[in-house]
């Protein structure tokens, strides 16, 4: 049950990028909540430079799909909403 839960989120993720890779680098379910640490690589338009951020997210997953998702600046505060360990 949490793989399908997290694949819920790998797919909702891959389907964001508009020209720009996003991916799932870590997901972890607990319950409902899915933490997700999210990977975007993205191109500078003028100088095509490269830039990959990371981002926290927790995804919440209802028969299957995603009813809510929060960002949060810090890992540590997403895996705590998602009631995991920091």
């Amino acid at each position: 049950m949490a793989e399908e839960r997290i694949e819920v989120v790998r797919r909702c993720v891959a389907a964001w990028a508009a020209g720009d890779l996003a991916e799932v680098a870590e997901a972890e379910a607990a319950g409902d909540e899915v933490y997700a640490l999210v990977r975007i690589t993205s191109h500078g338009a003028g100088s095509g430079i490269e830039n990959v951020a990371t981002f926290p997210f927790v995804f919440t997953i209802h028969d299957g799909l995603i009813v809510r998702w929060r960002g949060f600046v810090e890992a540590s505060e997403a895996r705590e909403a998602a009631s995991l360990p920091t």
